[in-house]
Order: structure tokens, then sequence, then C-alpha cells
């Protein structure tokens, strides 16, 4: 039954040889693929072409300008593998088909190998990279939307004390390579963050009070318009709020040096709050 089938196939078995000879083994396996749909029992052209994929990859091995993809090759290697376990009992080509299956599922065994050490790898790296990844997130976000309120100073501290919690937790245990490296300045990136993000928040309380007075005379303005005095009892209470507001701005000041920004902010204040009082009495 071979030989009915290489005279079935002899004109594949010819062009497929010539194209292996040639060491054109795409060519060589397009032509054995076509056989193979014409009738894959004949166990010369399984030789031939598990000879071919074989040849294929290791070209494609040496050659700089096509790394092989490790998934595909497995699976190129394991079509070779089982064609030539088949070839493996011919009486002609059977002894060269099995030292052939022999390399091959070396070569499969070798993929396997390098596809373990890869995954291992990326699980190693995957945190180092989610944690470079959450510091570039943390630092367009304050880029886009810089800090300006005590809330937005609270979440941006929060993202940088949780990150750094991550950093050290992957660091601990890790010896000096390069990820440990990476894990150290992620971690002082995180630090020097903290360390003037702290500096923000102390500006802030500085300035607190400050900013509370401001914040008063636009609310005692915005009540004003919306209810203007009419009868002694709302001229009392805008007595009242004017008062309030002065013994703030007093306070404030006691904060502060005299010819300071803030100081300058609060006689502007002042200024129109006296102004405002003058109407009231």
């Amino acid at each position: 039954r071979q030989k009915l089938l290489q005279w079935l196939l002899d004109e594949e078995l010819r062009d497929g040889s010539e194209a292996l000879g040639q060491e054109r083994f795409a060519a060589a396996v397009a032509i054995f693929d076509k056989a193979a749909d014409i009738d894959p029992r004949c166990k010369l052209v399984c030789f031939l072409h598990g000879a071919a994929i074989f040849k294929g990859l290791r070209q494609a091995m040496e050659s700089q300008e096509a790394l092989p993809d490790i998934d595909r090759s497995i699976q190129n290697l394991e079509e070779a593998s089982h064609l030539l376990q088949y070839a493996a009992s011919d009486q002609i080509v059977g002894v060269q088909s099995g030292l052939l299956l022999k390399a091959v599922n070396n070569d499969i065994s070798e993929f396997l190998e390098i596809k373990r050490e890869i995954a291992r790898r990326l699980a190693e790296t995957k945190p180092i990279n989610d944690l470079i990844q959450a510091f570039n997130s943390l630092m367009d976000g304050l880029e886009r939307n810089p800090i300006t309120s005590p809330g937005d100073l609270d979440r941006a501290e929060k993202g940088f004390r949780d990150l750094k919690q991550r950093a050290e937790k992957v660091r601990r245990g890790r010896n000096s390579d390069d990820g440990a490296k990476i894990l150290d300045q992620i971690i002082a990136a995180a630090d020097r963050n903290l360390k003037d993000m702290a500096e923000i928040r102390a500006g802030m309380k500085k300035y607190q009070l400050v900013n509370e007075c401001i914040k008063g005379f636009e609310f005692m303005m915005d009540y004003f318009t919306k209810h203007p005095i009419s009868n002694r009892d709302e001229l009392d209470r805008a007595r009242s709020m004017v008062s309030h507001l002065k013994t703030k701005i007093a306070k404030a000041r006691t904060e502060h040096q005299r010819g300071s920004d803030a100081w300058q902010v609060l006689d502007q204040v002042e200024e129109a709050v006296r102004k405002v009082e003058s109407q009231l009495y």
C-alpha cells in the first residue's frame, strides 16, 4: 500500500523533496501539507514532512531576522513528532524517522522548559510592573488634577501610602537584584511624595484660618444678597455675622507675622468687613 501511496503522491514527493534539498523548508511544508490533504497515510511523506518542519524551525532559530514564537514552535514540533511517530514503523525510513523523532522531542522539551522559565519570570516581574503602573497612574492623576483641597490631599496621601506598603511587601525577601533596586526606587519616590504632601498639609493648616476668613466674608455677602435687611432682627443678625468674622480675623493674625502674604490678605478682608460694618450702624 505504501508504494501505491507514493505513486499517488509522486508529484508532491518530487516537488517537496526538491524544496527540502534546496533548504526551502516553508515551501516544502506547504507541499507536504497538500499531500496530506490528498492522503495522510504515506509514511515517506510523513517522514519528509516532519523533517521539513524540524529543519525549518532550526533555520528560523539560527536567523536573526525571524526568531520563532515559542507556542507556535511547540505546536509545530508536536506536529512533526506525530508525523515521525507514524513514519517510524516504515521499513525504509523507519530508522531515520526514529532518530529524527528523538531530536524533535528533545527540542519540544527544551521549548517547554523555556516557556516555564518565561512564565516564572513574568510571575516574578508582574507585581513590580503593577507597582510601576500604579505609581505612574498616581503621578498622572496629580498632573491632571493638582491638589487644591484637604480632600484631594487625603486621597493622594492614601494612594502613595498604599503604594509604599505594597512595594515594601514585595521587596521583603528579595535579594539585591534589578527587581529589588526598582522596588527601592518606588519606595523612595513614594516617600518623597508623602514628604511633599506633609508640607502641603502643614501649609494648608497654617492658612486654614485665613481661608476660613475669606470664605466667611464670601458667605456673608452672598447671604446679604439673598436676604436684604428689612427689620431689626435681620440687622442684629448681620451685625453678629460681622462681629464673628472680625473675631476670626483677629485670631488668624496671631498665626502670621505682620507684613507676610497672609497678613496682607487679612488686611484686605478686614477692610472689606469694615465697609460692610459702616453700613450697619
